[in-house]
């Protein structure tokens, strides 16, 4: 018997080790790296610039990140457009600041306006917010809702249904969404689809604020283009604005070439 971790906080329980005490006491680091030294700083660096932090490199941080962990997320800010020439905050970096999210979906938002899909994009972002957990998940490994085994084929149906081809996953979360939404939020239109419900909802909770946000920063979300042919490229051009770093071109050879700086109009 054990009494550690959860196995002990209310009764005896046992405690299933996976790694050897000779790996426990010599190769495993004394104290796990700070969540700062190992991700995207983008967000971080963006908020500090926005309340008046201009000097990131020499700012007091409790565990400091790696030096080239925040030059490259200034460089990304500044691809983006938030930051100018001399690392100082743009309008429209103040404006990307605003919205609670990843600085490349920010940027997407607020790029929405000139393409006229801004309620689209709102839509994607807080999709996004939610997306592991839409749909009932046959996987055992992921930490949502198993759908029975027994409608399998029914869910597998159900959710090809919402596939767009080669318009990508964006705009299957979106079609999601937007049928939900024509069902007047209907909990019994996700049971059907073997979609979870909770997800939608936090996700229209999401897109709720995302749309106060935009009242804020003067984006204007009630007169986009009518839906019309042009709306999927529209979005995808949209989605380009913030995640060109995720672009690529097909070469004839059958590789991809990194293609940041793309004119997402070609």
């Amino acid at each position: 018997m054990q009494r550690e971790g959860r196995a002990g906080r209310t009764r005896d329980g046992h405690c299933f080790r996976l790694y050897t005490e000779y790996t426990f006491e010599h190769e495993l680091p004394e104290f796990t790296i700070p969540e700062i030294q190992r991700t995207n700083l983008a967000s971080v660096v963006l908020m500090l610039k926005c309340i008046g932090i201009s000097d990131i490199l020499h700012f007091e941080i409790l565990d400091p990140p790696p030096v080239e962990s925040i030059m490259r997320a200034m460089e990304h800010l500044y691809a983006l457009g938030s930051l100018n020439d001399e690392g100082e905050l743009t309008k429209l970096g103040r404006k990307m600041a605003e919205f609670p999210c990843d600085p490349t979906m920010s940027k997407c938002i607020v790029a929405s306006e000139k393409y006229g899909c801004v309620s689209d994009i709102l839509t994607v972002c807080s999709m996004l917010d939610v997306n592991n957990s839409v749909f009932y998940r046959s996987d055992s490994l992921v930490n949502v809702m198993i759908r029975p085994k027994a409608q399998a084929i029914h869910a597998d149906n159900a959710h090809q249904s919402f596939s767009q081809g080669s318009y990508g996953d964006h705009y299957t979360l979106l079609v999601v969404y937007n049928q939900w939404k024509e069902s007047n939020y209907d909990e019994s239109w996700c049971y059907d689809n073997f979609v979870q419900y909770r997800s939608m909802v936090r996700a229209r909770d999401v897109r709720d604020q995302l749309e106060g946000l935009c009242d804020r920063v003067e984006i204007d979300y009630k007169n986009d283009k009518p839906a019309d042919d042009t709306r999927n490229e529209r979005v995808r051009k949209a989605l380009c604005e913030g995640f060109f770093y995720n672009i690529c071109r097909l070469q004839k050879s059958g590789e991809y070439q990194y293609a940041i700086g793309v004119d997402v109009n070609e």
